[in-house]
């Protein structure tokens, strides 16, 4: 293992080495071609004009569309929710009027007992 390892290292010395005495790679990628960045910026504006003339407005519209059913779902689950507790505040009501009335169904009954009782009685 170590000896292929010593062999790699030395054929990337080999190589880096013609590299350095033909310019090298880096300087390729450092220099400035004034042609290729003439056509680059040229490629760059007229792709973005075709995508904002073609692809903007689609977009653009889409996203409008997703948000207003965002916030028509929203809307609808606030409406939903606050119908929802209106309903539970209505049921409590009833809940506790049905209790008053078993309480006065109860003390009429306890009452009429109290009374049926003193009559027995005498």
């Amino acid at each position: 293992m170590k000896k292929q390892l010593k062999y790699l290292f030395f054929l990337n010395l080999i190589s880096f080495s013609f590299s350095a005495e033909s310019g090298g790679w880096l300087d390729k990628w450092l220099t400035i071609d004034s042609g290729l960045l003439l056509w680059t910026i040229l490629t760059f504006f007229v792709l973005l004009f075709i995508l904002r003339w073609k692809a903007w407005g689609p977009l653009m519209e889409a996203l409008d569309n997703r948000e207003k059913q965002i916030s028509e779902a929203l809307n609808a689950a606030q409406v939903a929710k606050d119908e929802a507790a209106k309903v539970a505040s209505d049921n409590e009501e009833v809940l506790n009027k049905a209790r008053q009335e078993a309480h006065e169904i109860v003390a009429q009954a306890r009452e009429a007992g109290e009374k049926l009782k003193k009559k027995l009685e005498a």
